[in-house]
């Protein structure tokens, strides 16, 4: 008998985390995660809507239930005429989540640094934040330029918070023999480092067609 999917929070935000989160979702369903996806929207067309924390009151009950949330990076807007808030605290003080309980994940080797690499865990006794530690990069939205790892490793602890966690280390073998074998988003490309440059959904091919490779 099948295990009962979890069902899990999506909010893709704006900037580049559509299209990081898709490729984080692609690889999640290759690498056979068991989950059941509910898409929530959060971030700037929310803001602009008059929500001081870019979140709508009817999306509370949502993550309430679910209980477990996987985000992209959202845009704050800035507005002089009205103070707008980061959507985390918000969520922290809603689920008694702590910057404390916050767990950076970076499985990267040193030398492969760059500013889209990590994904961080917040996780409370009823419910769990994992996102990505950047901003949304809007400048570069839309162009198959972003790399979607900080999101991928958040997934990654959010399979392990589930026990997912043959799962999660399949993901993190495959992501770490792409980085290594010099498959690389323009962020990580180093000229005599690098093999190949790779667009996101070049680098997201190249993760799935490791998640099986003994």
């Amino acid at each position: 008998m099948t295990d009962i999917a979890p069902q899990i929070t999506v909010s893709y935000g704006d900037g580049i985390g559509s299209e990081i989160m898709e490729a984080t979702l692609v690889i999640l369903r290759e690498a056979g995660a068991n989950i059941s996806i509910e898409t929530l929207e959060v971030g700037e067309r929310i803001y602009n809507m008059g929500a001081r924390y870019g979140i709508l009151p009817s999306a509370w009950e949502i993550l309430g239930r679910n209980k477990i949330l996987l985000k992209s990076p959202v845009i704050i807007p800035h507005n002089p005429d009205y103070e707008y808030k980061n959507l985390n605290e918000i969520i922290y003080k809603k689920f008694e989540l702590s910057e404390e309980n916050i767990v950076i994940s970076n499985i990267i080797p040193e030398e492969y640094y760059a500013d889209f690499l990590a994904g961080s865990a917040s996780i409370g006794e009823s419910f769990a934040l994992f996102e990505s530690v950047h901003d949304s990069a809007p400048e570069i939205a839309g162009r198959n330029i972003a790399n979607p790892t900080g999101v991928i490793q958040a997934a990654i602890m959010m399979l392990e918070h589930i026990g997912q966690t043959e799962v999660a280390e399949r993901i993190k073998k495959a992501l770490l023999s792409t980085i290594e074998e010099g498959i690389h988003t323009a962020d990580m490309y180093k000229k005599g480092r690098s093999k190949q440059k790779a667009g996101t959904k070049e680098f997201t091919e190249a993760v799935t067609q490791r998640l099986f490779i003994k």
